[in-house]
């Protein structure tokens, strides 16, 4: 041997490496496609089944006459603004929506977190829809509601988003966080998913709950300080 392949047998032995390489590029492709395609369906299933781990655990956490009247409660406050023209809540009157079945409480039971799901149908032209968080307070045995930041989901197609899409978001981007496994592998809430209704986000110089409740009801009072009367029609 000359320590070396002659250039016929070098050839041969590149052929049928580049051919045992095309092989294990097609297995590797299709398995990666496999995994893909099984995360994915994985990923929808653990979404369905924490909407129903969370409701379950909420609704028996607070009771189902509480859970069902917070829902009609948050609904009608939604219908009423809308139907008022308050500016922050004209996409209500003007696009489909509906309140997400799930609602997240603390342990006090004397906060919510919700989510709006809007299908943008007014405008022909738009291209995106939107997720938006809502909340809710219990002051002096009453509730009261408010609506905080938007996720954009952008359309792939065109098409507005189904409600099941969209609620799939709210899952992902809102819920996913509201409760966590205890050492013992029970569900329990995690406080932190909170922080948005109880830490300087809302009120920097808030120190007590009367301080906090202050700025909650001043959030909803404003909202009847201010109408839309622009009848939603695009900027000129």
């Amino acid at each position: 041997m000359d320590g070396y392949l002659k250039e016929p047998q070098f050839k041969k032995a590149m052929l049928h490496q580049n051919k045992i390489l095309v092989y294990v590029l097609i297995i590797s492709s299709f398995a990666s496609c496999t995994q893909r395609r099984e995360k994915i369906k994985d990923y929808e299933t653990d979404y369905s089944e924490m909407y129903r781990e969370y409701r379950n655990f909420s609704k028996r956490f607070v009771g189902d006459d509480v859970y069902n009247f917070v829902l009609k409660s948050a609904n009608d406050s939604l219908s009423l603004w809308a139907g008022n023209s308050l500016k922050s809540y004209i996409q209500n009157k003007y696009d489909q929506w509906k309140t997400d079945s799930l609602i997240c409480f603390n342990r006090d039971k004397n906060k919510c977190i919700m989510a709006i799901l809007f299908r943008s149908t007014y405008f022909d032209y738009a291209t995106q829809d939107d997720v938006k968080y809502f909340y809710g307070v219990k002051i002096n045995n009453k509730w009261w509601f408010f609506k905080g930041p938007a996720i954009v989901i952008a359309r792939e197609i065109g098409n507005p988003s189904t409600f099941e899409q969209l609620h799939e978001e709210a899952m992902k981007n809102v819920f996913r966080d509201y409760l966590k496994k205890s050492p013992t592998g029970e569900w329990e809430i995690n406080d932190s998913f909170f922080n948005d209704l109880t830490a300087g986000g809302i009120c920097y110089e808030c120190k007590t709950q009367e301080d906090f409740d202050k700025v909650y009801l001043e959030i909803v009072n404003k909202n009847w300080r201010h109408k839309d009367t622009t009848q939603y029609l695009p900027s000129q």
